[in-house]
């Protein structure tokens, strides 16, 4: 297993494995060409996670703001899950977004998406607040505290 910054030639693999799992997500369905030029913006990095060369789960980070990064989208493949995957992929971000002197990470989640929340709360997110969306459907918002900044040089 390894866990690396996205490349272009992973645009189909990640479309794949997110346009398979699209109910979990603001868009229901990505292209390749929408990944690449996603992942190529300043405020977002894409993480994948691949395993036995092919990629079995993504974590991205928009952290265009330094006080509050958004964390997601995230997934892992049907096939790995229940192995702490998605656990080290968040690991994986959340030490990249301390690197940058991020202060606080937020993630969304569907509320129906219970086995997403609890590990967001095992990996020290808070639960902020609830609200619905314009589609009817509940989102839940967890928030991490990461570093302080106005007290740190």
């Amino acid at each position: 297993m390894v866990i690396r910054l996205f490349e272009e030639d992973d645009a189909y693999q990640v479309a794949e494995l997110s346009n398979k799992n699209s109910k979990f997500f603001k868009y229901s369905k990505v292209s390749p060409a929408f990944l690449i030029k996603f992942c190529d913006s300043l405020g977002f990095r894409m993480f994948v996670l691949e395993m036995d060369g092919k990629i079995g789960g993504f974590c991205g980070l928009h952290f265009e703001n330094p006080a509050m990064a958004e964390l997601g989208p995230i997934c892992v493949d049907h096939k790995y899950r229940h192995m702490g995957l998605a656990y080290e992929l968040v690991n994986k971000v959340t030490a990249y977004a301390q690197k940058r002197r991020i202060a606080a990470m937020m993630t969304k989640c569907k509320s129906f998406n219970m086995p997403a929340i609890n590990l967001f709360k095992k990996l020290g997110f808070k639960e902020q607040e609830r609200h619905s969306s314009d589609k009817g459907q509940e989102t839940v918002v967890l928030v991490k505290v990461l570093v302080n900044n106005l007290t740190q040089n």
